[in-house]
């Protein structure tokens, strides 16, 4: 390649020069880059190359890559004028589109800049409804109108000026961010989406202004939008919630996996998490795992942001010593019917050791179509599906509707044709009304209340074909009764109970657990050599200390069990008045109070909205009231040396 993309200013927008490839790629070893530093430049090598050199068909990453590295330019000019044939309402098409146009708007044409242009002004672009397509949106208008800021409303396909349309696109980023940092998000820890919200971020990242100038009506030049508005520190504050977001995944993520509860985990990714898109963005940004060369992966390696070092050793370095219980706290998804409450709070609970983590949601519906309640992923490199869960396939027009503005059975119809797998009995990702979670440690129970006029009234979930010394295990597809399973995966040992019988049927990659029943549940227990020291040593426990109570009563269940480590845990949930009582050694387990995050890494103050991280000997602030940064130590992270 002989040469490479550089951002330059333009003259209606005033972009400051800067050489961002020359710094991020080719600067030499007597900068004193960080090693990790260095190995991120020469991923971001790769990954530009490749596009370059080996991705022919049309797509915005190819073209855009092109544009990046000065090289072919012809070929690009050629994939993006096929692009703008037929322009797409989505919000992910406008996204693309001006990233590409960022990138590369100095290796095209007048004629094909115009084309672009004329997309903004005459094709009506979607916000979307959910958090990510309009984080999408609203970058993309924000970017466009500093691109064009002299377009008058009636050139905009929305009829707001660029001036209009960049005030209202910031507002909408900045109480974004303000709610996050408040109440979590609500596309929540998705291995699928975080890399978009990392990519929107990152290009934001990269072109947004503080002070944009737009011309009046008359022409005149206008007062700046920061006189105008409060918004201000916009680049800033992007690249600490990416900060954020980062350390969010590395919080919860083994070997590159992202573990426990997701708001969105689809299949196959729920039973294949190695394929996730988030594989991507771990490969960028902490070194482990296959280059994948999507678009998001493109721009945030045309980003001028580098991960922290203290996050990079968050996702590298940290060491569990045995095992820590993580909590989180997000939110639900704006419910529009049946539902008192407009923005239900979401508990996340994680225990985290460096061969395995077990993570969970607190139950019920929480997120629409694609949930992911619970699951164990364990470290195991060979395992190309290093992960077990269960979880009860529901769909309902009620669900839809609560979440969704459109007509519930239209859309229905609709979601049949492009999500087929949504009204389908053997599907893996989806989470229910019906499911209710209690999590202490190491261990986890989830019970099932499924009512009599549910279509589905089973179970399922997924065992990989990499589980090892199984015992009492009859793959043949016959019904069992409940009995402990277990099995290892690494060096993770698992005692696996189902409640009701059940049976073990082959699917790619694994074995699909099915339960008929109703009145069901799970209980799972793992452990690893350094609190068991061996597995027939575990096993031994789990006979001998580990008791199971299961009670059904009408709708009503109950069930006791004493751990291995003599902790009793009960769950109670009643399906005649829909109540959950949970209790941990004879007290009431409540999620009063529960953190934003909380874990021996991270304090954080939600008055003062300070987040501080301590990996070893690397510190990181982030002052989310202010919006700043630190890398001191200071007297709040003072408690986590302790």
């Amino acid at each position: 390649m002989k040469s490479i993309w550089r951002k330059e200013a333009l003259p209606q927008t005033f972009f400051t020069a800067s050489l961002f490839v020359l710094h991020c790629l080719f600067i030499s070893p007597a900068f004193a880059q960080k090693a990790f530093e260095q190995e991120l430049a020469e991923r971001r090598r790769a990954l530009l190359e490749y596009l370059v050199e080996k991705e022919s068909q049309p797509s915005f990453a190819a073209a855009a890559a092109r544009y990046a590295a000065n090289e072919r330019l012809a070929e690009a000019n050629g994939m993006l004028s096929q692009l703008l044939r037929q322009p797409s309402s989505e919000p992910v098409y406008g996204f693309n589109l001006i990233a590409t146009y960022l990138f590369g708007q100095r290796g095209m044409p007048d004629s094909l800049r115009g084309r672009v242009q004329k997309i903004f002004s005459t094709h009506a672009l979607l916000r979307g409804d959910g958090e990510e397509n309009q984080l999408r949106y609203y970058a993309t208008i924000l970017l466009a109108a500093q691109c064009w800021p002299d377009m008058a409303a009636e050139q905009w396909f929305n009829g707001k000026s660029s001036a209009e349309n960049w005030r209202e696109a910031a507002s909408f980023l900045v109480n974004w961010m303000d709610a996050t940092i408040v109440h979590g998000q609500a596309q929540f820890d998705s291995p699928e989406l975080l890399p978009s919200f990392v990519a929107c971020l990152e290009l934001l990242h990269e072109f947004i202004l503080d002070d944009p100038p737009f011309a009046s009506a008359n022409g005149n030049a206008a007062p700046t939008v920061k006189s105008k508005t409060p918004i201000a520190n916009l680049r800033v504050r992007t690249s600490m919630m990416l900060d954020l977001l980062l350390i969010d995944f590395a919080l919860e993520q083994i070997d590159g996996i992202y573990a426990g509860g997701h708001s969105y985990d689809p299949e196959p990714g729920v039973y294949s998490p190695r394929q996730s898109a988030n594989a991507a963005l771990f490969w960028l940004y902490f070194g482990a795992g296959e280059m994948k060369p999507t678009e998001e992966a493109l721009f945030s390696v045309l980003s001028g942001y580098n991960a922290p070092d203290a996050v990079y050793h968050l996702a590298t370095d940290r060491d569990p010593l045995g095992g820590y219980v993580h909590r989180e706290r997000k939110r639900v998804r704006s419910l529009l019917r049946n539902s008192k409450e407009r923005n239900q709070e979401v508990y996340k609970y994680a225990y985290i050791t460096r061969d395995y983590i077990l993570g969970s949601l607190q139950g019920g519906l929480l997120y629409p179509l694609q949930q992911h309640t619970w699951d164990l992923t364990y470290l195991s490199p060979q395992d190309r599906h290093p992960t077990l869960f269960v979880m009860h396939p529901y769909y309902d027009q009620r669900e839809l509707s609560a979440f969704f503005i459109d007509t519930p059975l239209l859309l229905l119809n609709e979601l049949t044709k492009f999500k087929s797998r949504y009204n389908q009995g053997d599907k893996l990702s989806g989470g229910s009304p019906y499911e209710q979670i209690f999590q202490h440690r190491n261990t986890l129970i989830a019970l099932y209340n499924i009512p009599e006029g549910e279509q589905f009234g089973h179970i399922a979930g997924f065992l990989s074909e990499g589980l090892q010394d199984w015992e009492e295990l009859d793959a043949t597809g016959m019904s069992q009764d409940p009995e402990w399973l277990f099995c290892r995966g690494g060096n993770t040992f698992i005692a696996f109970r189902p409640l009701q019988e059940f049976r073990l049927n082959r699917m790619a990659g694994g074995l699909r657990f099915v339960s008929e029943g109703r009145r069901n549940g799970v209980i799972l227990e793992v452990s690893t050599p350094e609190e068991s020291k061996t597995f027939e040593e575990f096993k031994r426990r789990i006979r001998e200390i580990g008791k199971v109570e299961f009670q059904e009563n009408d709708k009503q269940l109950k069930v006791k069990y004493t751990t291995a480590y003599g902790d009793r845990m009960e769950l109670v949930y009643d399906g005649n008045n829909n109540t959950v009582e949970r209790y941990l050694n004879e007290l009431p387990f409540r999620y009063t109070d529960w953190p934003l995050f909380a874990n021996p890494f991270i304090k954080y103050d939600e008055s003062k909205r300070i987040l501080q991280l301590r990996v070893k000997n690397k510190w990181r602030a982030l002052d989310f009231m202010n919006w700043t940064v630190s890398e001191r130590a200071g007297s709040f992270t003072e408690e986590l040396v302790k």
